[in-house]
């Protein structure tokens, strides 16, 4: 049976970690700091839509948005200029971002086929 840690307790436990002076390549590699499961393109809808929905923001147009710490992935700014906003802002710490085009061509594929070419 899998133990739920609440969430303020993980970003505690993350935030004393981040504090030791280890690369964040080791942390990544064992699992700790790792966010690449944005550079899914069904995972990133799942979770952009998640996100919109509960903002109560849906269907609006001009929207701005913003995410902080998006790690390894700026999937959602991607998905974000698909479906109009007018700007989305990515704040983290550090250059973390996956820089291999092929992941975000295929999220833009993937918002093409959800969309339409022209977004909606």
């Amino acid at each position: 049976m899998a133990v739920s840690i609440p969430w303020y307790a993980r970003i505690a436990a993350k935030l004393a970690l981040a504090s030791l002076p280890i690369p964040y390549s080791f942390w990544k590699k064992i699992g700790i700091f790792s966010h690449g499961e944005m550079q899914d393109s069904d995972y990133v809808f799942k979770v952009f839509d998640k996100h919109l929905v509960s903002s109560g923001s849906s269907g609006r147009s001009g929207l701005v948005g913003l995410e902080m710490g998006p790690g390894d992935s700026v999937a959602s700014a991607v998905v974000a200029k698909a479906i109009g906003f007018s700007a989305f802002y990515l704040v983290d710490v550090g250059d973390y971002a996956n820089k291999n085009v092929e992941i975000y061509k295929e999220i833009t594929r993937t918002c093409a086929r959800r969309f339409g070419a022209a977004g909606h």
